[in-house]
């Protein structure tokens, strides 16, 4: 069944409900078939990059399970939110909340919270960066000629950007391929 606009809606408000029905059906189709993928013998085909997330909302008290892409830096995971002024999960994260993690095969009990005005966010952003080049591109974000990117605008990316940040438990080997030093990334200003 089409989408119809509502003859109260304006056509902004129709395309933005529509772009957001259409992500919301595209997450309950493929979140669980990349969950499932991420607990069997094939998970390597998406392991590097994707992980499941299953935490608790903080107001409705549900349990929710989202897959992401992911870096890692350190004991922790770190999440780029794109398009976040279209996803709602993270707002779950406001606070120091519990979560558990699907990485590497192994699920994980840790503790998520939005990067806020953290000296760690832009090395956890560089971190990310580093993994997933796409997402520096999407910030307008370049590499000089000699590979790093330039530290300001770096920096300004970072602080536009929504970050949830997975503290692993110290020692933890799942998730073990470590991103690359994120301070190598970033060229004096």
């Amino acid at each position: 069944m089409p989408l119809r606009p509502k003859p109260y809606q304006t056509p902004d408000a129709f395309l933005k409900s529509a772009m957001v029905s259409s992500f919301s059906v595209a997450n309950g189709v493929l979140n669980p078939i990349v969950r499932s993928l991420l607990r069997s013998p094939l998970r390597s085909l998406v392991d590097g990059s994707l992980m499941a997330i299953y935490y608790t909302g903080r107001r409705s008290g549900r349990g929710f399970s989202l897959v992401t892409m992911y870096a890692r830096s350190g004991d922790q995971l770190i999440v780029v939110v794109g398009e976040a002024e279209k996803k709602k999960w993270w707002r779950n994260f406001r606070e120091r909340t519990p979560a558990t993690v699907l990485v590497r095969g192994e699920k994980l009990a840790c503790d998520g919270q939005i990067l806020r005005d953290d000296p760690r966010k832009v090395q956890s952003f560089a971190a990310y960066c580093a993994k997933h080049p796409g997402a520096a591109s999407l910030s307008g974000l370049k590499r000089g000629k000699d590979g790093t990117f330039n530290s300001e605008e770096m920096a300004k990316a970072a602080r536009d950007a929504v970050m949830v940040v997975f503290d692993l438990p110290p020692g933890n080997s799942a998730a073990a391929s470590s991103t690359s030093d994120p301070a190598q990334l970033l060229a004096a200003s």
